[in-house]
């Protein structure tokens, strides 16, 4: 399969297929985001705030991969990677997302990005240390008996 990147954007994107994308993969989170917050105030948020970097498939546009990431240097040094998914088991896409996303934080002049996820999620912590990020310190929160891996690359 063939995929292309683009960033969300209001003019050329629809809402209705991005909700759709996240309603499907936010619930192998845990706990699911709609746990945490309503889903769409979620959802405005990053595209309020944050870079919404999609992997699209090449033959009928569909979003199969996406990263979302706040990055602004005026108010912070460090990006925060906040989520990041793939609705395919095409190999390729998330390493892509996060070079992609570095790429554009570097370019931004930001110090470096830092991002969240499961101690057991070994997948998620094996794509990012095969970026750079180191494991910076673990934190049981969420009231879940899992700790939290907080990893951190610096350019």
């Amino acid at each position: 399969m063939q995929y292309y990147l683009e960033k969300y954007s209001r003019n050329n994107n629809s809402y209705e297929i991005l909700y759709k994308f996240f309603n499907v993969t936010e619930k192998r989170f845990k706990p699911p985001i709609r746990q945490r917050r309503p889903l769409k105030e979620y959802i405005n948020k990053l595209i309020d705030e944050a870079v919404i970097l999609l992997a699209k498939n090449a033959e009928d546009n569909k979003i199969i991969g996406l990263a979302a990431y706040y990055c602004t240097p005026k108010d912070f040094q460090y990006a925060f990677l906040s989520y990041i998914a793939t609705d395919t088991k095409l190999k390729g896409v998330g390493n892509c997302l996060v070079k992609t996303m570095i790429k554009d934080c570097k370019k931004k002049k930001m110090d470096g990005i830092e991002t969240q996820t499961w101690e057991s999620n070994k997948r998620s912590i094996g794509l990012f240390q095969k970026h750079g990020f180191k494991i910076k310190y673990y934190v049981l929160n969420r009231n879940l008996d899992e700790r939290s891996v907080i990893l951190k690359l610096e350019f």
